[in-house]
C-alpha cells in the first residue's frame, strides 16, 4: 500500500458485509480466506472497466441501434484470481493512463468482493480455465 489513506479505504471496503443470513456470514468468512487482486487508483478504489452483456440467444450482436448498445454498457471492476494476471493488467492500465497515474494492485478477500451490492467480474487464472477444459491460450 502506498499510504495509510489507501489502506483505510481498502480495509473499509473489505470489512463491509451485506450478509443477511447467518449461513451467508459463514460462507463469506470462508471465501474471505481466498485473495483476489484488483488494480486500484491512488484512493484505493478499484478501476472500473466498461463491459457489455453478451447478445441474447438468436441475436447477431451487430445491432443497428447505437443508443441501446450504449445503455447496455456497464462499468465494473475486475478482480483477478492470479496476482500475475493482475500485474499484467496494471501494466496495461499504466500504458493507457500514463505512468504519472498512481495505480497499484491490492488483494481483496473474495467473500467481501462477492458480498458487495455492486457488480464485478472475477477473472479466473489461465491455468484454472485450461484445467476446466478450455483450449490453451484461450
Amino acid at each position: 500500500f502506498h499510504d495509510r489513506a489507501m489502506m483505510a479505504t481498502h480495509t473499509q471496503l473489505c470489512m463491509s458485509s451485506n450478509a443477511a443470513d447467518p449461513s451467508d456470514a459463514i460462507i463469506q468468512q470462508s471465501l474471505n480466506t481466498v485473495p483476489v487482486f484488483c488494480v486500484v487508483n491512488e484512493k484505493g478504489e478499484p478501476l472500473e472497466y466498461s463491459t457489455a452483456p453478451p447478445p441474447e440467444a438468436g441475436e447477431d450482436g451487430g445491432g443497428d441501434d447505437q443508443e441501446d448498445d450504449e445503455e447496455a454498457v456497464v462499468k465494473m471492476p475486475f478482480f483477478y484470481c492470479s496476482v500475475q494476471e493482475a500485474l499484467g493488467e496494471l501494466k496495461k492500465a499504466k500504458e493507457i493512463v500514463g505512468d504519472a497515474a498512481v495505480l497499484d494492485v491490492v488483494p481483496f478477500p473474495l467473500g467481501a468482493v462477492l458480498a458487495k451490492d455492486a457488480r464485478c467480474v472475477v477473472v479466473p487464472s489461465a491455468t484454472a480455465v485450461e484445467a476446466a477444459g478450455a483450449p490453451p491460450g484461450s
